[in-house]
């Protein structure tokens, strides 16, 4: 994960950090129902084919929102090198998990 400084007294820039943090993942302003009662999401850029918005039923949109979602208890930190290994043996043999650096991506 990026590493973000800034300085104290640099007050645009920890506002614009604050903004970009605290932003909703998903616009709603893009978002309207059409008449046939179908979700109409409008693309902020259009895709290389030209699509420039999306029509789907309510039910598929449900669909595409609730696979963005994580299952519960899923570990949401994947570990690289040698703790990956350590994690690895401690599953399988019982062997102690050393105090290596850990690697996240």
């Amino acid at each position: 994960m990026p590493t973000v400084k800034r300085s104290a007294h640099d007050r645009k820039r920890r506002e614009q950090l604050c903004r970009y943090i605290t932003r909703p993942a998903l616009y709603f302003g893009r978002l309207r129902l059409n008449d046939a009662g179908q979700v109409k999401l409008k693309r902020e850029k259009p895709w290389r084919d030209g699509t420039a918005q999306l029509i789907m039923s309510p039910l598929q949109y449900m669909q595409r929102l609730a696979a963005l979602v994580p299952r519960p208890r899923l570990l949401l930190i994947r570990l690289h090198g040698m703790r990956c290994i350590q994690r690895k043996a401690a599953g399988a043999g019982g062997a102690e998990v050393g105090r290596g650096p850990l690697i996240v991506s």
